[in-house]
């Protein structure tokens, strides 16, 4: 009986300090980022994107987060919120139709800031939380699709599709953190970004050409884009 009371009180112990480490609290850091950014021009005749091939780089993104987490009745099981900011999604390419390289588009795409505001939930198993997140993102995108020219690179003398945009769209993710120290924080995470499709006249020489009625849409360009980014980041907990 001595015996199993000693085993008992030891696995209570190992258990006690297992889940040792308090999550609950503020935290901010910054992350360093490898992001798929992914921007698709098409218009409905592809008379102007002429099957060109979607825009999609691996780029590098960097940014700041802060948040809160708190443990419902002091349990293993953690909810919090994220706010976080992410700057870098940008790509251009040129596409050649001739050996000659004089016909063609020029696409550049970039959303210059993505900020997305994330409720998360995770367990926690004394220094480790995995978690999943969700919520709302929104990104500052400019997106152009233009006549491949030597001469000029302008919109004003160029065939153009040029949109500047606000996008709304859905922020999802998934990693796992590892406090280090008592204040300090690993995080390895996947977010995935998705954005509304964005439209944009068509430009000829600066002017938009003449599209009544049910032509409209063909004098229209779509651009539709998304991030998948795996993240490293470091968090100080308050």
């Amino acid at each position: 009986m001595g015996a199993v009371t000693a085993v008992a009180l030891g696995l209570s112990a190992g258990l006690a300090q297992a889940q040792s480490f308090d999550w609950s609290g503020f935290y901010a850091g910054a992350h360093l980022d490898g992001a798929v950014f992914s921007a698709e021009a098409s218009d409905l005749t592809d008379s102007f994107t002429n099957d060109a091939p979607g825009v999609s780089e691996l780029v590098p993104t960097y940014g700041i987060t802060a948040g809160y987490n708190w443990l419902p009745q002091g349990g293993n099981f953690v909810l919090g919120v994220e706010l976080d900011a992410t700057f870098g999604n940008e790509s251009e390419r040129l596409v050649r139709f001739n050996a000659a390289g004089t016909d063609g588009l020029d696409f550049q795409n970039s959303w210059d800031s993505v900020i997305s505001l994330r409720v998360r939930a995770g367990i926690t198993n004394d220094r480790i939380l995995t978690f999943v997140s969700a919520g709302p993102a929104f990104a500052d995108a400019n997106f152009v699709a233009k006549d491949l020219d030597p001469a000029s690179g302008s919109c004003s003398v160029l065939v153009c599709a040029e949109a500047d945009e606000s996008l709304v769209g859905l922020a999802v993710g998934a990693g796992m953190e590892y406090a280090f120290r008592d204040n300090w924080i690993g995080k390895l995470e996947i977010v995935h970004y998705a954005m509304p499709t964005t439209d944009a006249p068509l430009l000829t020489g600066g002017t938009t050409p003449t599209c009544a009625g049910s032509e409209a849409e063909e004098c229209t360009v779509f651009f539709d884009s998304s991030s998948t980014t795996v993240r490293f980041g470091v968090n100080y907990k308050f």
